[in-house]
């Protein structure tokens, strides 16, 4: 099957199920949530939790804050986790039952945002512990992050590790093997960069391996509901 006939397939596939537009309706609102975090004041009067940064200082003390690495890590923090967000979204656009991932996805930012507020976590860079590499330069790339005590679980981890589950489930192989690739790219990087600890990239995994296997259980269930003869 060719590109056009793969689409066309998918779109009917998606199309011929509500929940897959309705669950698809909320994904995009989660960014505009995430942004509401900014506008409402959440975090004027959080007191934040922190944690050595052993880490992330072994590693700019080993490879520097400045130069082509550093460089390198502050523009794959952000760009590449753009087309992360946008290749799972296609990702799970071409699944045979979109809903359930998109389910996956709003059971992350859910747990994320439940998290974020009972133990907020500030990151190496918002305490002065560690260079702020990014931010020194490309500090453009800070202004959509509202939430700036979110250091646990990591977004970025959570976001990649889900999409390769969900590509290993559906046997996309190639494409699972570069997001495990980016996985462990964007582990070091947010862990060199100071964004997160690397018990974040730990939590990000798990989160991602609960919401994945919680939708995938309500599916299944529903689906079995679904079949019963009434």
């Amino acid at each position: 099957m060719n590109i056009r006939g793969g689409i066309k397939k998918a779109s009917a596939n998606f199309m011929g199920d509500k929940k897959n537009i309705i669950f698809g309706i909320f994904i995009i609102f989660i960014p505009v949530l995430y942004e509401l975090f900014g506008f409402v004041g959440t975090e004027q009067n959080i007191i934040p939790y922190t944690l050595p940064a052993t880490i992330t200082n072994a590693l700019q003390n080993f490879l520097g804050i400045k130069g082509v690495m550093a460089h390198f890590a502050s523009y794959y923090y952000f760009y590449i986790q753009l087309l992360v967000l946008g290749g799972l979204v296609c990702v799970i656009f071409f699944t045979k039952k979109p809903w359930v991932y998109f389910l996956a996805a709003l059971i992350c930012f859910a747990a994320d945002s439940v998290i974020y507020m009972f133990f907020p976590l500030a990151p190496p860079v918002r305490t002065g512990a560690a260079d702020p590499i990014r931010l020194n330069l490309f500090p453009v790339s800070d202004y959509i992050i509202t939430a700036k005590y979110s250091a646990f679980p990591s977004g970025h981890i959570m976001a990649s590790f889900l999409a390769a589950l969900i590509c290993r489930k559906e046997n996309f192989k190639k494409v699972e093997i570069l997001y495990i690739m980016n996985t462990f790219i964007m582990s070091f990087v947010v862990v060199y960069l100071g964004e997160h600890y690397l018990i974040d990239a730990f939590g990000g995994i798990l989160l991602a391996v609960f919401a994945f296997k919680v939708a995938n259980y309500i599916g299944k269930k529903y689906m079995t509901t679904e079949s019963r003869p009434l």
